[in-house]
């Protein structure tokens, strides 16, 4: 990734995009709607359990999840997590843009540019 792209990356607000679950021990798990469509959810709700699937973050994507307000720049999370988890989130920047692309793949998480667009 070039240092370019990070930079871009650091300067995005994220914020929550799906309904998610908190769990006992504070772990996120995040709810992901299998189709949209109401066809598919017809056919989906014959053959599955949940019309939603689950995703259950781990300690440093519960971590990450939590500071998806809207307020926290993708820069403010990765100092977050550096303050919180030290070495062992290292290297800090490359490993939260990684887990946002996927978010944003999934449209889990949208951006916004500083707070206008909020």
């Amino acid at each position: 990734m070039s240092d370019e792209t990070v930079q871009r990356w650091l300067q995005l607000f994220p914020s929550q995009n799906c309904g998610y679950k908190t769990t006992d021990s504070g772990s996120y798990i995040l709810e992901l709607p299998r189709a949209e469509n109401r066809i598919l959810k017809a056919i989906i709700s014959i053959f599955a359990k949940s019309d939603t699937m689950k995703i259950k973050l781990d300690e440093t994507g519960s971590f990450i999840w939590k500071h998806c307000t809207g307020n926290n720049s993708v820069r403010q999370i990765v100092n977050l997590l550096e303050t919180q988890f030290g070495e062992q989130v290292k290297p800090a920047e490359e490993r939260t843009i990684l887990f946002f692309q996927h978010l944003y793949r999934y449209n889990l998480v949208k951006f916004y540019q500083a707070s206008s667009d909020k």
